[in-house]
């Protein structure tokens, strides 16, 4: 763990030194100012005391003593700002890093995991890391030195004050192992219903829509009210915990001023110490106790936070299960033609989800020219989409090869692959922000008048300017201020602007109306002008302007042809041309 956490130090050794430094200064700054008290106590209270040659050096002291105290608070302000620059930067770094390793996983990852689980770890976990490198790295030190110095300087004042101080000290080690393991637990079961609560959370704010239509509102704050209770009891169990360390270090920290006070009562007595002696320790007293009380509240920082280091660490841990091949190469000018040859593909499977894999594809085999504009159909499950996940690569084949221009897929770079495929979803992505900002995703350096053309062609650009804002109105989170027609037709326009030479379409029209069908379906057709296409749908009187349909089927290619004569051949695809039609009155076209 430590040595993962290295690298976030060490670009930033110049300024842990630092900070090292100036905490060191700030607590040996103190030493003087104790001794200089002490020496101006002894000066005005010892018997033989002549006030009219004592004041002028009790006031050279005070003046000194001024200095010194305006100094250390210099130092103090300066080491403060130091550990806060630390801490922001190496918290940027952990959660620009994370963020970057979350954009290089796979979708499946994200259908495995909880989105406000993820969002519970790049909020909260990643700003563990700070506390945890201050309770590692600079505090010990600092705290070690501290106690070294006062130990010398509590020594040369009185050995036997210190000896009964430090008579104390195991009751420190005793409150530490008791706490400890009971700490570690408990955070980290709060860690977990943490991510627990906001993964929840998160999901069911995303679908409010569900919750009140079906009038769970109770159900669901009753059951969001259970979650908030376990939290809750794992939060009273830490505090708890937590307090008790805090507690007992504070009791050990009283008893030893009253011990010293009960044993210097009877040395200034005896005339074994003067009052200035017995002030310098006193004072002392709380620079003696304060490293070892902060031994034990570090170590409660500590272990509250490594169950969130731990879980950022494993963030960090989690392979992509799609990445460049060692030696990939860019994807040249492509032509367009695309194969599948002979895949196997299962979802699931494997050490890392422990389920058994379910197989989608045995041998699945077809081709497309370049330029060709193909359709996939069959039954609900046969694979469609899984189809277009592996020619942009979201998944890869277990065994066979896709092929772009005969190159297999993993032997070019993903970026340079997916630059060369546009996809069009069932259920677009929006993002909360303009329209015109989200078209321009297509291709950000992309003009305004290209933006337009873009959304021209996807019979968006009216609609847009009928819009308060027009292409600068709010889109809202997910697209919620558009239509499901808009949305897609903003998608669309999305891709024309990247202009790939590859387009995958998967279920573009299913979800919509009639009228907004018809929009899409002529912003589709723009779209496909001159490109290789590759159209999933469920509704087969799309494609009636494919040039060829492959019927899949339990993981094969079981029809291939143009739509006319599988209809003729009265196979699979005839089966499910005859139930829609039927269910929607509806005659199969001439077609070809």
């Amino acid at each position: 763990m430590l040595r993962d956490l290295a690298r976030y130090v060490r670009p930033h050794r110049g300024r842990v030194a630092l900070a090292l430094v100036l905490a060191v200064g700030t607590s040996a700054l103190a030493l003087p100012n104790i001794d200089l008290l002490g020496n101006i106590v002894y000066q005005i209270t010892r018997r033989d005391a002549d006030y009219a040659q004592v004041m002028p050096s009790v006031e050279r002291m005070l003046w000194i003593l001024h200095g010194l105290i305006a100094l250390r608070q210099l130092v103090s302000f300066v080491r403060d700002f130091t550990i806060t620059r630390l801490n922001e930067s190496i918290q940027f770094q952990v959660r620009l890093d994370l963020f970057r390793h979350l954009t290089e996983l796979s979708p499946s990852f994200y259908e495995r995991r909880l989105t406000g689980g993820i969002l519970a770890q790049m909020l909260r976990d990643a700003g563990a890391v700070n506390a945890f490198i201050m309770a590692v790295v600079v505090s010990p030190l600092v705290d070690v030195l501290t106690f070294l110095a006062c130990v010398s300087y509590a020594i040369w004042v009185s050995p036997s004050l210190f000896a009964a101080v430090a008579a104390l000290i195991p009751f420190y080690v005793i409150v530490f192992k008791l706490t400890n393991g009971r700490m570690m637990f408990w955070a980290k079961r709060g860690r977990d219903e943490f991510e627990a609560m906001t993964g929840h959370l998160t999901e069911r704010l995303t679908g409010m829509q569900e919750v009140q239509l079906f009038n769970a509102v109770g159900r669901e704050t009753e059951k969001f009210g259970g979650i908030l209770e376990r939290f809750r009891s794992v939060n009273v169990r830490t505090s708890l915990w937590q307090g008790l360390a805090m507690a007992s270090s504070a009791l050990l920290n009283a008893v030893g001023p009253l011990l010293v006070l009960w044993m210097s009562v009877r040395l200034i007595r005896d005339g074994r110490m003067n009052v200035g002696e017995f002030m310098k320790f006193y004072a002392l007293l709380g620079m003696l106790y304060a490293p070892v009380s902060r031994f034990i509240e570090v170590n409660s920082i500590y272990r509250m936070n490594v169950p969130s280091l731990a879980k950022v660490l494993g963030f960090f841990a989690t392979p992509s299960e799609v990445t460049d091949r060692p030696g990939a190469t860019p994807l040249p000018a492509v032509r367009g033609e695309v194969e599948i040859d002979h895949v196997d593909f299962a979802y699931g499977g494997g050490p890392p989800t422990g389920k058994l894999a379910l197989p989608v594809f045995r041998g699945l085999s077809f081709r497309i020219s370049p330029g060709e504009k193909v359709g996939i159909v069959g039954p609900s499950g046969c694979g469609k989409s899984t189809v277009i996940k592996l020619l942009a690569r979201f998944v890869d084949a277990r065994s066979g090869a896709v092929r772009i221009d005969g190159r297999d897929v993993r032997d070019v770079t993903l970026s340079s692959l997916r630059d060369a495929v546009g996809v069009v979803s069932q259920v677009p992505f929006i993002f909360k922000a303009s329209i015109r900002e989200n078209i321009l995703y297509g291709r950000p350096g992309a003009s305004f008048e290209e933006v337009v053309a873009a959304a021209k062609a996807a019979n968006i650009h009216e609609e847009i300017l009928g819009f308060p804002g027009g292409y600068e109105s709010d889109a809202g989170e997910r697209g919620a201020m558009l239509s499901g027609g808009q949305r897609q037709r903003v998608a669309i326009a999305r891709v024309l602007l990247r202009d790939p030479r590859i387009l995958l379409l998967d279920e573009a029209t299913s979800a919509l109306d009639t009228e907004s069908e018809r929009l899409v379906q002529q912003a589709v057709d723009r779209l496909a002008e001159g490109k290789t296409c590759l159209i999933v749908a469920h509704r087969l009187s799309t494609l009636t302007t494919c040039d060829r349909i492959v019927v899949l089927d339990e993981g094969r290619v079981v029809e291939e042809g143009p739509m006319q004569a599988l209809l003729d051949r009265g196979g699979l695809f005839a089966r499910l041309w005859r139930m829609q039609t039927e269910a929607h009155v509806a005659r199969p076209p001439d077609g070809r």
